[in-house]
């Protein structure tokens, strides 16, 4: 029965380019597709050479590290845990309210200077004041000068001809 190559590498745990230089030197010919075809033959020999990958890969399969989510079909051996027998100590009541403040030396605390103050009511009353009226100055008719008057134009307009 032949099977792909991608699932003989999951088996032996062995990368596919491993397995297509293995059979290449050993003179079979295949491609180094994952879906190649690898024939009972080959398969055979795979196994004799990389058995040991093989039991690698169970040993570590079988190796519990933290918490594992159980594989089915397969029991889950538990460790066995050796209880220890702890004694209760009695419990000391917390004195009541014996927590102190920490007191604070003036010289660490941090130390602030006042620049100014910010008022932050407007001032309606000042923005009144501030716009007094300007008199304009009234222009006597007199100092009222006339533009210049240009000199008309010629009513005929030169226009360029475009190329042809």
């Amino acid at each position: 029965m032949s099977q792909r190559l991608v699932k003989v590498a999951k088996e032996l745990n062995v990368g596919t380019d491993s397995i297509v230089d293995y059979l290449s030197k050993k003179g079979y010919a295949i491609d180094a597709k994952p879906t190649s075809m690898i024939t009972d033959e080959m398969h055979n020999l795979l196994l004799q050479e990389f058995s040991s990958n093989m039991a690698i890969k169970a040993q570590a399969d079988n190796m519990v590290i933290g918490t594992r989510p159980p594989v089915k079909g397969a029991e889950v051996v538990t460790p066995v845990v050796h209880e220890v027998a702890v004694k209760e100590a009695p419990v000391a009541k917390p004195a009541e309210k014996a927590i102190k403040k920490a007191e604070v030396e003036e010289q660490d605390k941090p130390k602030l200077k006042v620049l100014g103050k910010i008022d932050l009511k407007p001032k309606a009353k000042e923005k009144a004041e501030e716009k007094p009226e300007v008199e304009v100055p009234a222009i006597a008719p007199e100092e009222i000068v006339a533009p210049p008057v240009l000199e008309e134009l010629p009513d005929e307009v030169v226009r360029a001809e475009a190329p042809q």
